[in-house]
């Protein structure tokens, strides 16, 4: 792309990096990024965005009223995607405007993982893109990705209230694999996060979203949130999954071990009492004799 590393923290804008650079003599690339072009192009700045093409050889947006039409074709719906993407994401709606005005660029692009700027700006919460994006581009409401996730699944997924009950006023649907399969993963990956770092307000807080039935999701060793929380010591996340939402104490993992001997092996006292009152049991693992090499 032509950037060098100060170009890469001017542009994140670190600027304790960017003045340590400089005094080292750092000097800036000559090309820009799709995605500032396009911003170049919205703020009016054709000639820059002209002057500053890219290093792999790719033709510059046209300053005469060409806009970034002038893509090759084999790589005009790799960039169209991307920039519409990150634009999005970034909740640039002057951009967004600017290609689908200027350049006609279709909403329904999609990324190589199936992502259209709809997608992205749900998933980021950009409310106005997303309004945009709908209403003025007629982006596809039921496009969903390579994870068979739509933009209202990821405006779920995101917590972004507004933007979801934005989507569904508009006739939104989640997607099969995006509202059970897709969305219960993540919520399961969500409340284990939480319970291994103790965190047990969000712990409380996605149990109170979800229900009490997240609190039985394992993966893939059949760990449950409780399996973490007891094994890391967080006597009160164990507590609200135990007494709040009926997670089995005594509920074996793949190898046998319940979360009181999780509690056990790992030395939780406090963890391992509170288990042991609410009747949690050893598993079989905890009972199997140690086949381990002794040196």
């Amino acid at each position: 792309w032509g950037g060098t590393p100060l170009d890469d923290a001017v542009r994140s804008r670190h600027t304790d990096v960017v003045a340590y650079l400089k005094a080292k003599g750092a000097t800036r690339g000559d090309a820009k990024s799709w995605i500032e072009r396009a911003i170049d192009l919205a703020d009016g700045d054709e000639a820059d965005a002209a002057n500053t093409a890219g290093a792999a050889g790719t033709p510059a947006p046209a300053a005469a009223g060409g806009g970034v039409g002038t893509l090759t074709a084999p790589l005009r719906p790799a960039v169209e995607a991307g920039l519409l993407c990150a634009a999005a994401a970034q909740g640039r709606v002057d951009v967004l405007r600017e290609l689908n005005a200027a350049a006609g660029w279709p909403a329904a692009a999609a990324n190589v993982d199936g992502r259209t700027a709809l997608h992205c700006a749900a998933a980021a919460g950009r409310l106005e893109a997303v309004k945009f994006l709908v209403d003025a581009a007629r982006a596809p409401l039921d496009a969903t990705d390579c994870w068979g996730c739509c933009p209202l699944d990821e405006a779920v997924r995101g917590r972004h209230a507004d933007v979801a009950k934005f989507l569904r006023q508009r006739g939104a649907k989640h997607s099969p694999g995006g509202s059970e399969a897709g969305l219960a993963a993540t919520n399961a990956a969500a409340l284990h996060a939480a319970a291994f770092a103790g965190d047990v307000d969000r712990v409380k807080e996605l149990l109170k979203t979800h229900g009490d039935g997240l609190a039985r999701a394992a993966n893939h060793d059949l760990r449950t949130a409780l399996h973490l929380a007891a094994a890391e010591g967080h006597a009160a996340v164990a507590a609200a999954l135990v007494d709040e939402a009926k997670a089995d104490a005594s509920a074996p993992d793949r190898f046998g071990f319940t979360p009181l001997d999780d509690a056990v092996r790992h030395g939780r006292d406090e963890v391992a009492s509170l288990l042991r009152a609410r009747g949690g049991m050893p598993g079989a693992g905890a009972k199997a004799p140690c086949t381990c090499a002794v040196s």
